[in-house]
């Protein structure tokens, strides 16, 4: 009698075992095959936010400044892909369709570039970052942040930043922005409807209005929700000056890259960055 106790005792903690086992591997499923519960996770463990960067490379000479990022601000990237894309040169005599619609081959290999570097089983929350910048670029990353919110407060909407520069731009992402844009067709479909000689202005028109789309009850100010400009007033030449030391420095706290740089502009700038960051005295701002 007391056998047979124990053989049904034995027998049920083994069913009880494998009952655990079984609810744990289908949860565990549901988790896997649902991106949004992993990202609903994610947000709940931690505020921190990881900065993937794409660096574009379209000159030879480029290829210092990127070996320059990846010892200097890069190394706060939690991933970092490179666009190599060359615009090819031709005589005005040769000036046809594929010259006029070197942008929109250019943001078709950031894609692909973007997609390669951040997989589609990659989860991101709503505080992660994309940043898409030209090579000789130098970035303030703990500032990105602050720049986004200054323009949305609502993490939950896709939001992208186009920083416009001297020659060229720059792009921050939040996370819902890189969420949809790599997950999703949203933007291959701007840029097969795109016309070959359109400005990349009207790119961003395309896919400010996709969004639109997918966030009806959105309501926008303005007409200014999920695609907005930025431009700083602030350049190189005011901190080589001396315009952002002492009683001027608080004025340049809120910068969050600089385009173009040289070499030596990376050393000045690295220093630069030690000099915005708080100090224990108010006395030193």
């Amino acid at each position: 009698m007391v056998y047979i106790c124990k053989r049904r005792l034995s027998r049920h903690r083994f069913v009880t075992i494998l009952l655990i086992l079984s609810s744990f591997s289908i949860i565990l499923y549901l988790i896997q095959s649902d991106p949004t519960i992993i990202k609903a996770i994610t947000n709940i463990k931690g505020n921190d936010a990881r900065l993937f960067c794409i660096l574009i490379h379209t000159d030879s000479k480029h290829e210092q400044f990127i070996q320059l990022s990846n010892i200097t601000w890069g190394q706060r990237c939690y991933k970092t892909g490179i666009a190599r894309f060359r615009r090819e040169q031709k005589s005005d005599d040769d000036f046809d369709v594929p010259q006029l619609s070197y942008y929109v081959n250019l943001w078709k290999r950031i894609l692909i570039v973007m997609r390669d570097s951040i997989s589609s089983n990659e989860y991101i929350s709503n505080n992660d970052l994309l940043i898409i910048v030209p090579a000789p670029t130098f970035v303030f990353h703990e500032k990105l942040p602050l720049l986004l919110s200054s323009y949305s407060n609502d993490s939950q909407l896709p939001l992208i930043i186009v920083h416009e520069q001297h020659e060229a731009s720059a792009y921050i992402l939040n996370g819902q922005a890189l969420d949809l844009i790599r997950n999703t067709q949203l933007m291959d479909s701007c840029l097969r409807h795109l016309h070959p000689a359109a400005r990349e202005k009207h790119l961003w028109k395309c896919v400010r209005d996709a969004f639109h789309e997918r966030y009806t009850q959105t309501k926008c100010e303005n007409d200014q929700c999920f695609i907005q400009y930025h431009e700083d007033q602030v350049t190189l030449a005011h901190i080589k000056n001396g315009y952002c030391y002492g009683q001027y420095l608080h004025k340049c706290r809120s910068l969050a890259l600089f385009y173009p740089t040289t070499v030596g502009d990376f050393i000045t700038l690295e220093f630069f960055k030690y000099r915005l960051k708080p100090k224990p005295s108010h006395d030193l701002l």
